[in-house]
């Protein structure tokens, strides 16, 4: 399987169901990912930056 980046949409479902309570496994299965995937990219700091600001949070 070709490994494909978290798209910006998919960064920001990822936040707003992170604030919703749903854990990474979860979220995972939700968008057909390995949660290591969304880990990585849920923990970098630029992307955390970068989403937070477009979800005007």
């Amino acid at each position: 399987m070709a490994y494909r980046h978290v798209s910006e949409e998919e960064r920001k479902q990822i936040y707003r169901w992170k604030h919703d309570g749903y854990n990474m496994r979860k979220i995972g299965e939700l968008l057909n990912r390995h949660r290591s995937t969304l880990q990585k990219s849920a923990s970098s700091p630029i992307a955390t930056a970068l989403c937070l600001i477009s979800l005007s949070c």
